[in-house]
């Protein structure tokens, strides 16, 4: 990754108030990643950072 990466990934959590669910992060992450590389596969990210969550939340 680089300086560019890790400052979009703290942009997305500096946008949350305190506590955050783990799936509202990854779905902020991905929409980030999606903006930034058109090319992103949302589902192979979503699946790798939570398999169980991806088969049950909408």
């Amino acid at each position: 990754m680089t300086k560019k990466d890790y400052e979009m990934v703290a942009n997305v959590i500096v946008g949350f108030d305190n506590r955050i669910s783990k799936w509202k992060l990854v779905q902020k992450l991905t929409n980030a990643f999606i903006m930034d590389n058109p090319d992103f596969d949302p589902g192979k990210f979503i699946v790798a950072c939570c398999p169980v969550e991806a088969e049950t939340e909408p």
